[in-house]
């Protein structure tokens, strides 16, 4: 199989190799080429840009798609894959993208084709959850603030939030989404003392936190509310005037998720009257957030430049996981063609019948065989001569193991499956010890005197004249 996997400037060619490491060792062979940006602002600016029009939004340069139609599997992070892009992958069975949300793929029509489309779930919660913690320590406990304003001259201990700041513990945090980030978070808080509810109607499981069944009793309940839903149609603008005007004066809003899931023009419209205490929030509307933004000219609000997920560990971890899944499904979905197993059948029990019918006529044979020569040892042949004589070339019917247990010389294969319907075969572990139980006496000191023999000299070899 080949694999196309499709770098930029957070995940570059080296990570990426080392991230699809497990591939290579699959034998799947891999093919790394760059969507080239001058920089992460035009990079997170095409970014944007996907994730609100779609996969139609940015073209995909020429060289990318070199020898489209050779690849199996097509790897990718920012880089969009529309209609037009998946044709040309016309061996394609595989896209796997290196993030949760997958608004850079036309992953409808993937799925119409029969291409099967993995995200990569989880990436994220490290960096997001520690992030919004963060967040909620520098609104209310002011520590951007008070940076800013030292910086500026001014010894400031008020701030819109009162003099005396709230604490975490024994706040009310109100959790919107309660998924892989949202209980992260909410595992990260859990031992400050604050009491933790959520809201999210997919959730189900059990739960050291309190579950609300609707999002105003949340909104109204809580002292700090954090957004942790999933951007879709039913999600865009879920947080709305409606809810800021149900919320506790005192309340602060924090957003590392996603901008639509909160009108963002009735979130400065409850900062602006104060409505709302406060809010953190990472991610705009528009990004880079333009200078003249309401934001700016806000007191009650810490603004970041969605860096949320910006971590060494968010991105080099990325295409481990996302290889982990890719495998996962390939080993799941390993087929054996209808005429490949029909074939294998008939192979084995043609096998199986014949190897019954050779033991049958072997057994008899050997069995005669043996007793005819083990007659003759009377007259000078020496014993395991003579037994090696009377099976198949090569093989032997005595068994010799080291005082360890390891085999030092064995080659009864075939004499044993032929024996061991005769002659009561039997392993034994041990110095050195006969492989068949003979019934007979007499042919069993002819395999009692080979064996002292081996023992003397250590080799079979030269030990019969027959």
């Amino acid at each position: 199989m080949k694999c196309l996997a499709i770098a930029d400037l957070f995940i570059d060619k080296q990570v990426m190799e080392k991230g699809l490491q497990k591939l290579k060792e699959y034998n799947i062979d891999i093919t790394i080429r760059e969507w080239k940006h001058n920089d992460i602002e035009a990079l997170q600016k095409d970014n944007i840009s996907l994730e609100k029009n779609g996969s139609d939004a940015v073209e995909l340069p020429i060289d990318i798609l070199k020898d489209a139609d050779t690849f199996d599997i097509v790897i990718t992070q920012f880089a969009p894959l529309n209609k037009d892009t998946i044709d040309k992958f016309k061996n394609i069975k595989i896209i796997g993208v290196l993030r949760a949300g997958i608004e850079n793929v036309n992953s409808k029509y993937a799925e119409e084709k029969g291409i099967e489309v993995f995200n990569t779930p989880g990436r994220s919660i490290t960096s997001v959850s520690e992030f919004t913690v963060g967040m909620i320590l520098s609104e209310i406990r002011n520590i951007a603030r008070s940076n800013h304003y030292l910086k500026e001259g001014k010894w400031e201990k008020k701030f819109p939030n009162g003099i005396l700041a709230p604490e975490i513990k024994n706040s009310k945090i109100g959790l919107i989404g309660y998924g892989d980030i949202g209980s992260r978070v909410a595992d990260l808080l859990r031992p400050f003392g604050a009491k933790i509810q959520f809201f999210d109607n997919y959730f189900q499981g059990e739960t050291k936190d309190e579950k609300v069944e609707t999002l105003e009793q949340l909104v109204s309940e809580s002292d700090i509310i954090s957004m942790h839903y999933r951007l879709t149609n039913e999600t865009k603008g879920m947080v709305n005037k409606k809810h800021f005007n149900l919320m506790k004066k005192s309340a602060i809003v924090i957003n590392t998720a996603r901008s639509g899931l909160i009108n963002e023009n009735d979130l400065i419209d409850a900062l602006k009257d104060q409505r709302i205490s406060g809010a953190a929030i990472d991610v705009y509307d528009e990004e880079p957030l333009p200078l003249n933004h309401p934001y700016n000219e806000l007191e009650n609000i810490t603004i970041t430049p969605h860096v949320a997920g910006s971590t060494i560990g968010n991105f080099s971890n990325s295409p481990i996981i996302l290889s982990d899944i890719i495998l996962k499904f390939l080993n799941k979905n390993k087929k054996v063609t209808y005429m490949e197993s029909f074939g294998f059948i008939i192979v084995l029990i043609g096998a199986v019948l014949l190897q019954a019918v050779t033991n049958y006529f072997h057994g008899r044979y050997y069995q005669r065989k043996i007793k005819t020569l083990t007659t003759r040892y009377s007259e000078g042949y020496l014993g395991v001569g003579i037994i090696k004589k009377a099976l198949r070339p090569g093989k032997i019917a005595i068994l010799v193991t080291k005082k360890d247990g390891t085999i030092q010389e064995c080659n009864i294969l075939t004499g044993a499956i032929v024996l061991s319907r005769f002659h009561n075969y039997k392993e034994y572990e041990g110095e050195c010890i006969d492989a068949i139980n003979w019934e007979n006496k007499k042919h069993k000191m002819v395999v009692q005197d080979a064996i002292k023999k081996i023992q003397q000299q250590g080799s079979i070899n030269n030990l019969y004249t027959a």
